[in-house]
């Protein structure tokens, strides 16, 4: 039903040309030289461009590729509204470049809108007839341009056509129905005639109806009060309306005979509609509320049939329509949008009682501005399991009314994702959710906190929240977290806190410690200020946490914690423990479980700040258990002899990295085998870290699948070139790899006299790096055996000097047997 350029649609041999001069039939011959394209252009003599006829000689227009002046006869498209540039049709046919007017580059949508307008023009300058009546047939055709203006009669009988077709012939002709006819759903083709038996597209089952102008939508009320009820037989499994189409279609609803599509609703209207609109009351009232209705009222309600919507959005004045539908009981709606910008906009609905608007079961709900004000006003299924129910509202004034409803007095029932923003959160206690509801997850975002000061009076535990498996709590919405209530069988997955400002958790900060109970939570993140609250929380004693993420950028967000006892606040088991920034400095305080085994530490810290309360620290004082991953990187390596790594700990990896001295100058101070890191599989130290060797204390029965140490500078090794030879004991190793300077520790390495190394390899591209190997006697460096050697580089040069029996598969065999 929309205008504004040319739509054609095609049935039998004729084309529907809906234009903004009206509508045309035309034959096919018609049609192709109306439609004269090429590469999109439009093209037409010059003289019937629009705003072209009067200018005579005094505008010279060319074309853009040819530079051509042309006649008025000759054909031509222009490339903008203005006409600054046209094309030739036939430099368009040879140019394979896609022309655009230089001066109207950022108006391509207007030019596509004019390019379809051209037809308009060609239409109406072409000779045509103007017909007072016809009747629509599949295999019609018309001899020659036909014009059919609001007066002409168009009569379908007992005809099978597109939705689109009707629709667009109501708003454009008058038309009278005779027996019944059929609407179904139409693709994006031209042609729109019945289609054969078959599989039907997606699109093809569905219709859709558009808005049009205001002389459109008079013409199609008018249509419809001709037209006989239930004359229409739908056969699409959706109608799609928007705009004003929504209007229309209540209007037109009872010329369908007895179906139930899905029907999916859109509109912004911004002026009062709901005096033009019927009133369908809901689908419990009874007999008494039919007294007051004439008989006529009475049969129109009860035979209008109740509507099944899968989308409803509304918005503006548009939101009146919600209390002239009447709802089937089974009604599930998979998406509801209602937003108001104004308070009028809703002033009609709130007349109406509590709960007397019936949506049935609603999936997912957007709520914006003015519109929350009805809430109460609305009516979901008992057994609705919503998916998404959102609220962000900015000003007090949005919900007045809805501050006035009792607690627990609005029936939301299940949820997946609950989230409030702003001036919403205080509709949390007037939503009632269902006693055995599992929640996704909890969202609640405010930043001021007026916003939470009637909620704070309550008493704890008086919001149930039931069972949540994750929340999210930003701002003072943190404060809030002592008054919900939580199914005794809890389990939190993900417990997100964040708060910006101190004055966010002032509350907070006056309870107990853990005087909040949590019960089971996987994964905890803290970030900002909401770190402080961390004593606070009681956490289950059996927990298992699948990860901590504790994120404080300025010390502020941890000074209530430093003033703790060591171990005094209980996080229980920890999978994944990743402090960032100022939050390492809170080890010390974290009481983490005895059979405790983390998954991975990696931790880069780029400030000495963030590791000073950490620095203070005995060595292995830190218990965190056992580790399988541990990567340290620049002041993240000071703390490494503060951890107490488990006596049993077998670490799948270990890495060290930094690029400066100062990051190890206290480990060097410590005695050699002083740090105990177990068993450990896969080693690599870089830079400076490599200096660390000498202090670290591995299992007597380790085996390492890979040994790697890389340095570029010669100071990253002075340290352990000042070791004995030999005096560094590795074990057994199944790869060595050193590289650069590196390779220059080789002769301090110890191994086992059983080794069998499965590689070893050694690069080194500076003569340098080798100097000090190549003044060693042959075969004086002891590897044992290994299965295969890369040397690269200089490297090469020391292989005389090195001890080493190189396994082929024989001798492999032999060792088998």
């Amino acid at each position: 039903m929309g205008t504004g350029m040319a739509e054609t649609l095609k049935l039998g041999n004729t084309f529907f040309m809906f234009t903004e001069k009206g509508l045309f039939l035309a034959p096919e011959r018609e049609y192709k030289r109306i439609q004269l394209r090429e590469k999109g252009y439009a093209f037409l003599e010059r003289k019937n461009i629009p705003g072209m006829a009067d200018c005579g000689d005094t505008e010279r227009v060319t074309c853009i590729v040819c530079q051509g002046e042309p006649s008025p006869e000759d054909i031509v498209s222009p490339l903008c509204r203005d006409v600054h540039y046209v094309i030739c049709r036939e430099c368009a046919k040879e140019d394979e470049t896609v022309m655009e007017c230089p001066f109207c580059k950022e108006k391509k949508s207007d030019n596509n809108a004019f390019q379809q307008e051209l037809i308009d023009s060609m239409v109406s300058h072409m000779p045509h007839q103007t017909l007072p009546s016809i009747e629509l047939r599949p295999d019609m055709e018309v001899e020659t341009v036909t014009r059919l203006t609001r007066e002409t009669k168009v009569v379908l009988n007992s005809i099978s056509l597109p939705g689109a077709l009707l629709f667009k012939l109501m708003a454009s002709t008058a038309v009278e129905i005779k027996n019944k006819i059929t609407i179904f759903g139409h693709d994006k083709t031209l042609d729109c005639s019945p289609e054969e038996p078959g599989v039907r597209t997606a699109e093809q089952n569905k219709i859709f109806i558009s808005g049009c102008s205001e002389e459109g939508t008079e013409q199609v009320y008018s249509n419809i009060k001709r037209i006989p009820r239930n004359s229409i037989q739908v056969n699409a499994e959706e109608i799609h309306a928007e705009g004003n189409g929504v209007y229309f279609l209540l209007k037109a609803r009872d010329l369908f005979d007895g179906c139930s599509p899905h029907f999916f609703l859109e509109s912004s209207e911004r002026e009062p509609i709901w005096e033009r609109l019927p009133r369908h009351e809901s689908h419990e009232e009874n007999e008494t509320g039919e007294a007051g209705l004439s008989v006529d009222e009475r049969v129109e309600r009860n035979n209008t049939s109740p509507w099944k919507v899968k989308e409803l959005n509304l918005t503006g004045y548009a939101l009146g329509i919600l209390s002239k539908l009447r709802f089937h009981e089974e009604n599930e709606i998979e998406t509801l949008v209602l937003d108001a910008e104004k308070p009028g906009e809703i002033s009609e609905i709130l007349k109406t009682e509590n709960c007397s608007i019936w949506l049935g079961k609603v999936r997912s709900v957007a709520i914006v501005g003015y519109a929350v004000e009805i809430l109460p006003k609305l009516k979901i299924h008992e057994e609705n399991a919503m998916e998404l129910f959102f609220l962000n509202l900015d000003k007090t004034e949005h919900i007045t009314e809805v501050l006035k409803a009792e607690n627990n007095s609005i029936w939301v029932g299940r949820m997946n994702y609950l989230i409030l923003c702003e001036y919403a959160m205080q509709i949390l206690p007037k939503i009632r959710i269902h006693e055995e509801n599992v929640m996704d997850n909890l969202g609640l975002d405010v930043d001021e906190g007026g916003h939470i000061t009637e909620i704070l009076k309550m008493e704890n535990k008086s919001i149930w929240a039931g069972k949540v498996r994750g929340m999210t709590l930003k701002g003072y919405a943190i404060q809030i977290l002592p008054k919900l209530g939580f199914h005794k069988e809890n389990e939190i997955e993900v417990l997100d806190l964040n708060a910006d400002e101190a004055e966010q958790i002032t509350e907070m900060l006056k309870t107990e410690n853990y005087s909040i109970r949590v019960g089971m939570v996987k994964h905890l993140i803290l970030s900002g200020y909401a770190v402080n609250i961390l004593p606070k929380l009681r956490i289950h004693g059996e927990n298992e946490m699948g990860a901590l993420e504790i994120n404080a950028e300025k010390i502020e967000h941890i000074t209530e914690i430093l003033k703790e006892e060591r171990e005094s606040i209980w996080v229980g088991k920890v999978k994944i423990l990743r402090p960032e920034l100022h939050a390492l400095q809170i080890l010390p305080k974290l009481r983490i479980h005895g059979e405790n085994e983390i998954e991975a530490i990696y931790w880069d810290v780029y400030n000495s700040e963030h590791t000073a309360e950490i620095r203070r620290e005995e060595n292995s004082s830190i218990w965190l258990g056992r580790m399988n991953y541990l990567r340290l990187g620049w002041y993240a390596t000071e703390i490494l002899p503060k951890l107490r790594i488990h006596e049993e700990n077998v670490m799948e990896e270990f890495v060290l990295s930094t690029y400066q001295e100062e990051n190890i100058i206290e480990i060097l101070k410590t005695e050699s085998k002083s740090i105990w890191v177990g068993k450990v599989k896969k080693m690599k130290l870089r830079d400076y870290a490599a200096e660390i060797l000498p202090k670290l204390r591995f299992h007597g029965e380790n085996v390492m699948e890979e040994f790697e140490i890389s340095a570029d500078k010669a100071e990253h090794i002075a340290g352990i070139l000042k070791e004995e030879n030999f005096g560094i004991w590795v074990g057994k190793a199944k790869k060595v790899r050193l590289e650069d300077c590196a390779i220059q520790i080789l002769p301090r390495l110890g191994f086992h006299e059983e080794n069998e190394m499965e590689e070893l390899r050694l690069s080194a591209y500076n003569p340098e790096h080798v100097s000090g190997i190549l003044r060693m006697e042959n075969k004086s460096i002891w590897i044992g055996k290994i299965r295969k050697d890369s040397l690269k580089g200089h490297a090469k040069e020391i292989e005389n000097k090195l001890d080493f029996t190189l396994m082929d598969s024989k001798e492999e065999n032999e060792d088998a047997a």
